[in-house]
């Protein structure tokens, strides 16, 4: 009996984690299929999950990198997350394309952006924690070495 309950004892630890992991995944795949959805028109996000995202153009309302704002760089730029996981960035006279897709890393939600490296924009290529997301903001961030950075797209 007592060899019983320390077997039991030794078990119980086990099958808690287990249930706080799944807990975890469940709150991460929550928060992607968050961004996914809301108002969208069906897109699918160029991954091969199904997943949906917010139709029409972003603006970037937020950019500090190193602790460093660097929204201005962008100002005037507009984002359109296409169905196929490109990325489409127009200021009306030059345009760049990019890719986008959300994953979940680490239990955590998070949106890869990838621009070409040799651009403004490849300051925005990493796979961002995602913080917030609604119909008008998707609100990101990254965090290395101790910094972090931030990014926030607005609905135009």
């Amino acid at each position: 009996m007592k060899k019983l309950t320390y077997f039991g004892l030794f078990l119980l630890p086990v099958f808690g984690s287990c249930n706080k992991d799944k807990a975890a995944n469940a709150t991460a795949n929550t928060t992607a299929s968050t961004l996914t959805t809301g108002s969208s028109t069906g897109a699918t996000n160029g991954s091969t999950s199904g997943s949906t995202t917010q139709t029409g153009g972003w603006k970037i309302t937020q950019f500090t990198q190193g602790g460093v704002d660097q929204t201005s760089q962008f100002s005037g730029y507009t984002f359109v997350f296409k169905t196929t996981g490109l990325v489409v960035v127009t200021n009306g006279t030059t345009t760049v394309n990019g890719a986008w897709r959300t994953e979940t890393d680490d239990r955590q939600a998070k949106m890869d952006i990838d621009f070409d490296h040799t651009n403004l924009f490849e300051a925005l290529d990493d796979d961002w924690t995602i913080n917030q997301n609604n119909a008008t903001t998707i609100q990101l961030q990254d965090v290395e070495n101790g910094v972090t950075d931030f990014l926030t797209f607005t609905k135009i």
